[in-house]
């Protein structure tokens, strides 16, 4: 069998992004438990990481994706449902996690988080990060760069009341 799944549940506690806090919690988060159990020794940074981003403020569970004879070597791949109850959010949305492992021992991976709102993607602009900046016009779909290099992100509109909003962000080891 090529990769192998297990499924973890956790609540994010959304807190500060101090140091000692983000280290204890990406030593006991899903993502790094499901590292443990894969074997890997490697991505151990930048998928815990990339998982904390991407869950932060929601609770959340988790199926990894990994190879089963040779964690260290291959890519590793989360699918996260997602649920939030939070004063900007309330409702589903789903989110991606890949990384792998470079030639150098480094990593690299990226995040990618599906959010879907009852509102217009003109109104969802107010909402992105401060510093957030138009960047592209992709086939109808506007793309922005997140303030503070917190990535990008599209609003896909679906009708003139909804929009899928859709982010990104990549890290590196």
């Amino acid at each position: 069998m090529y990769y192998q799944g297990v499924i973890g549940l956790s609540a994010s506690s959304g807190g500060s992004g101090q140091a000692a806090e983000t280290k204890d919690r990406l030593s006991t988060s899903v993502f790094a438990r499901h590292m443990h159990q894969a074997g890997m020794k490697k991505c151990t940074t930048v998928f815990p990481l990339l998982g904390d981003l991407l869950v932060a403020g929601s609770r959340h569970s988790a199926r990894t994706y990994w190879n089963a004879e040779e964690a260290d070597a291959h890519m590793v791949q989360t699918l996260v449902g997602l649920d939030y109850r939070t004063p900007g959010y309330q409702g589903s949305a789903g989110g991606l996690i890949f990384a792998a492992p470079l030639p150098n021992g480094g990593c690299e991976g990226a995040m990618v988080r599906i959010a879907p709102f009852a509102k217009s993607c003109k109104d969802m602009v107010s909402l992105l990060p401060k510093g957030s900046a138009p960047a592209d016009n992709l086939s109808g779909v506007q793309t922005y760069a997140l303030g503070n290099g917190q990535g990008q992100a599209m609003l896909i509109p679906v009708g003139d009341a909804h929009c899928i909003a859709v982010s990104t962000t990549a890290l590196a080891q």
